[in-house]
């Protein structure tokens, strides 16, 4: 069985030894019901890319990662003085679990006792209270609101536009006149500009997909109630509009040149009747762009304004899931009071003992549905 790791810090030691392991290990954490952002640190090596490591942290799900540089740092220490209190704490929200369950053990054996008397009527409330107990249960999961990932989808259609700019003319290596200058520039803004629209358009269709999963998840686990309203919600996608553009990139293509002296050319005449000697070669000064430089410009180019349209999207993902669990929590607030309302009706028609046990029996129901609130923070 795993070991219970509410409110206890825990460091991720990132170098260049183990950052191949950081995307299963920070999956792992996030799908631990009884771990926090806030509990999780990230110590981060000197020879680790600090910049590039946020950004993957940031696409695991953990959009502010708490960051530190040595296990002295003063965040965790700001966590460690209170670390001590949340723990003390815990502690004794798991004694009073136990005392709880407990007496709800007794209550239950007297409660088979008396329950013969009033077969029909305590099926009924059964029935009732074995519904707000799934109900509740569905309703601390909404409430819980899981992190949501950068889904792979997204982060796959950006590695795939990046691909295809090194693609681009990956055979020519170099050109030095004037026309082809204009000929490649023209066909590589082109063609950039077709990529970013393939790339905005199959974000806007992953997001559209991701929405559309958050929405069938919602209903699902609704859905678990067995309830015999079926209810689904009706909020709607909210739309993400995406202002940034490429422009056009010929002019920073210009700046990539480089003036190189060459051996100047014969022309056909001087090859025929030329008697120079290597020492009258002249030496000439050429424009020369190297098409790599290009493909690593747009690239650099190319990430970060994905990355901002990434955000983007995952912020509107962030939104929609809420909206979404929102709304499945008032509804399953309305299903608990008006069953509330139906159990106190069918108790007025109960025997005096057994009305005490269910008020016995609704007191610890409230009293573990205080501690799972505390727990949850």
């Amino acid at each position: 069985s795993e070991t219970e790791l509410s409110y206890t810090p825990i460091v991720i030691n990132i170098n260049e030894h183990s950052i191949k392991d950081l995307n299963k290990n920070v999956r792992y954490i996030l799908s631990r019901r009884d771990i926090q952002n806030r509990q999780v640190f990230f110590l981060i090596s000197s020879a680790v890319s600090i910049k590039e490591l946020t950004r993957v942290i940031n696409d695991l799900g953990v959009s502010e990662p708490q960051v530190i540089y040595s296990m002295d740092d003063t965040i965790i220490e700001s966590y460690l003085s209170v670390y001590p209190f949340t723990n003390y704490i815990n502690c004794y929200l798991q004694m009073l679990k136990k005392l709880t369950g407990e007496i709800e053990s007794s209550l239950e054996s007297d409660k088979t006792e008396i329950e013969e008397s009033n077969k029909v009527i305590n099926n009924q409330l059964s029935s009732i209270d074995d519904l707000i107990h799934r109900v509740r249960n569905v309703g601390y999961d909404f409430e819980k609101k899981d992190v949501i990932a950068v889904p792979d989808e997204w982060i796959e259609c950006k590695d795939t536009i990046d691909d295809d700019i090194y693609r681009w003319k990956e055979k020519k290596t170099r050109i030095s006149t004037e026309s082809d200058f204009i000929a490649y520039s023209d066909e590589f803004d082109l063609y950039v500009h077709e990529e970013w629209k393939k790339f905005t358009d199959s974000i806007s269709q992953l997001y559209n997909s991701s929405c559309n999963q958050v929405y069938e998840n919602g209903y699902l686990k609704y859905s678990e109630i067995c309830y015999e309203e079926d209810f689904k919600a009706v909020s709607s996608v909210p739309e993400c509009i995406v202002d940034y553009e490429i422009g056009d990139i010929k002019l920073c293509l210009a700046e990539l040149k480089h003036e190189e002296c060459i051996t100047q050319k014969e022309d056909f005449l001087g090859k025929i009747f030329g008697n120079s000697s290597s020492s009258e070669t002249e030496m000439v000064t050429e424009t020369a762009y190297y098409l790599k430089e290009w493909r690593e410009m747009v690239s650099i180019l190319m990430e970060s304004k994905m990355n901002s349209v990434i955000k983007s999207y995952y912020e509107k993902l962030c939104q929609y899931s809420n909206l979404i669990s929102n709304e499945y929590i008032t509804k399953l607030n309305s299903i608990i009071a008006e069953e509330d309302v139906h159990k106190e009706r069918i108790m007025s028609e109960l025997s005096e003992d057994n009305k005490i046990i269910h008020e016995d029996m609704k007191w610890i129901d409230n009293l573990n549905e205080k501690i799972a609130i505390i727990e949850r923070g």
